[in-house]
């Protein structure tokens, strides 16, 4: 394979439009099954071979490759064959490639997608493995008929909050523990998942592409990258706290990643503690925002999709009967503080869409009583505050 734009796929518009029906498992008996599995283990062997591979410009794994193994989730077995360290690492060194033009461009085209998409679903199967939760999840899919992305997005979220926090501030030497990177003796050893340096270049390679992670998010069915958002928080915690500004400026790169995950996350509900928990101990929220406000780089089309994937988020066009599934007023006005910061000339045509679904949230959330009065009030004042 030659690394040239015909070997990556389709660009971004196209492979968009194949990405949002859910897929069925792909085998319809034992025979299949059995092949489906040796196609997935041997595309994984592929990986884990280009890995530890000292060719590193060209990538040794085919697009039809990465195609499959991006659904190696809708079965058990598959699975648990993607719970692998060295698969996240080769992951992210296939990701690296794709450079339109020679610039690191992950999402631009079907090849990057794959790549990430792979290396999300392969960090969350590694932590509910660690947690020994990876048998259960697919249990509560069986007994619930539920959407298996939904169910890793809820399942990874629920024990992050319950094993890695402290009060409600993540714990860094439980986090440590379980990525990998403690030293401590007396404590159970796993292989590190991800290390610094990966870390440190996902960073750099989401916060690169930002634009394009923003709308690959807001119109596929990407699955939830809060397991991935762990081992990239605890890292740029760390640079950060060495007040370096390199370490500063990691963590502001961070911080809009994370802010523009939100905005166009399938996921919200299921994951909303993510827009608080991992803005806290870097300098708080506000600061951090100023901070992301003041490196404004967006243009106008990247302002408007932001202000968009905002209003979907919160009132979107196709209204969803599981309430459940929408972003609440707490949320909504958090994330308004970094949508309101992109409005410029040009997007003025937006701001009714953007009032009424500011409002129509609010008073679903009374409505319904999904949000506490004094919470709501609170929201509320959040919203106006942000407003000159």
């Amino acid at each position: 394979m030659t690394n040239d734009q015909n070997d990556w796929g389709l660009p971004l518009n196209q492979y968009a439009n194949l990405n949002n029906d859910k897929l069925n498992p792909p085998f319809d008996s034992d025979l299949d099954l059995d092949c489906y599995i040796e196609s997935i283990r041997l595309g994984i062997q592929q990986i884990h071979i280009y890995n530890h591979s000292s060719c590193r410009d060209t990538p040794q794994v085919s697009i039809s490759t990465l195609r499959s193994l991006s659904r190696a989730y809708l079965h058990p077995v598959t699975l648990r064959h993607m719970a692998s360290p060295s698969l996240v690492s080769g992951c992210i060194k296939l990701a690296s490639m794709v450079k339109p033009n020679g610039q690191s461009s992950l999402f631009s085209y079907e090849y990057g997608y794959l790549s990430f998409t792979i290396l999300v679903i392969s960090i969350s199967a590694c932590l509910l493995q660690r947690w020994a939760s990876l048998n259960k999840t697919f249990t509560m899919v069986h007994l619930s008929s539920r959407d298996i992305l939904e169910e890793l997005a809820q399942e990874v979220s629920g024990l992050i909050r319950q094993r890695l926090t402290s009060g409600n501030c993540l714990d860094g030497e439980r986090i440590d523990q379980i990525l990998g990177w403690n030293n401590n003796s007396n404590a159970l050893q796993h292989p590190p998942l991800i290390s610094n340096s990966e870390a440190s270049a996902m960073v750099t390679l989401l916060w690169l592409d930002r634009k394009a992670f923003l709308y690959a998010l807001s119109v596929t069915r990407m699955p939830s990258v809060v397991g991935l958002m762990l081992p990239l928080w605890r890292h740029c915690y760390i640079e950060h706290s060495t007040r370096s500004a390199e370490g500063q400026n990691l963590a502001l790169e961070f911080h809009e990643i994370l802010w523009r995950y939100n905005c166009g996350t399938n996921w919200l509900r299921v994951e909303e503690w993510v827009v608080n928990l991992f803005d806290i101990g870097m300098e708080g929220g506000l600061q951090t925002m100023k901070k992301v406000e003041q490196r404004h780089t967006a243009d106008l089309e990247d302002s408007r999709r932001i202000i968009l994937a905002f209003i979907n988020q919160v009132y979107p066009i196709q209204i969803t009967l599981d309430r459940n599934k929408l972003a609440g007023a707490s949320q909504a006005s958090i994330l308004f503080r970094f949508v309101y910061s992109f409005v410029q000339p040009g997007t003025q045509d937006l701001f009714p869409s953007l009032f009424e679904a500011i409002i129509e949230c609010f008073w679903r959330d009374l409505q319904f009583r999904l949000t506490g009065e004094e919470e709501l009030i609170l929201s509320l004042l959040t919203v106006v505050s942000n407003f000159k």
